[in-house]
């Protein structure tokens, strides 16, 4: 029997492409390819919008913070202390999260999240 058994959750993640195509190109997709494909007059051109499901396992998130813009960069980097604590220097924050995804990994449609086990066994010499 294994002895270290780990819980993985997998979570099915939307991704979206989009494009502009000439009409052209439009005879070239495959068949079986499942696009939604709009004109757009002003671009003289269509655009086609892809969408696919991948598996994926959430792994982590983590913030990044910088400047606004070029003038609070600017700021930053070349003013002295006491003018940033005169005019303090603006900065924005993001969330950016990690995924592990597994595109071989097949999830039927009316499922929105699997629990896969993963086990694995030591023997005696290993440990």
């Amino acid at each position: 029997m294994p002895e270290n058994i780990t819980a993985v959750k997998l979570e099915s993640l939307k991704f979206m492409a989009q494009a502009y195509i000439s009409g052209e190109l439009v005879d070239q997709l495959a068949n079986g390819c499942k696009a939604d494909v709009r004109s757009n007059d002003i671009m003289d051109s269509l655009v086609l919008q892809l969408t696919a499901r991948i598996t994926s396992q959430k792994l982590d998130y983590f913030t990044v913070e910088y400047p606004r813009d070029w003038w609070q960069a600017f700021k930053e980097r070349w003013f002295p202390a006491w003018a940033k604590e005169r005019w303090p220097v603006m900065w924005l924050a993001r969330t950016v999260t990690s995924y592990c995804l597994y595109p071989k990994v097949a999830m039927p449609d009316q499922y929105s999240t699997i629990y896969i086990q993963h086990a694995q066994e030591t023997r005696k010499g290993d440990a």
